[in-house]
């Protein structure tokens, strides 16, 4: 079973504090993963981090392009 603290969102395993702001609120369980075992939920939780590295990458290759004021590199797919 996967939580997430109510407090900064960071998705943990376990309804304890938070361990990273310290929220002791009760934490609510993540869509779709209350009958997932830890493994599925470990893996679920790792592809969604991959998912968001990914989008950060290409965000700030793109906000580093129009800082120079040039286009996204030539492997930035079109918005």
């Amino acid at each position: 079973m996967a939580f997430t603290c109510r407090s900064c969102g960071l998705e943990v395993t376990s309804n304890a504090d938070c361990p990273w702001c310290g929220v002791s609120e009760p934490i609510a369980e993540v869509a779709g993963l209350d009958d997932a075992s830890p493994e599925e939920v470990l893996r679920e939780l790792q592809a969604r981090v991959i998912a968001q590295n990914e989008e950060l990458e290409r965000l700030s290759r793109r906000l580093e392009a129009l800082e120079w004021g040039g286009p996204p590199s030539p492997a930035e797919p079109p918005p």
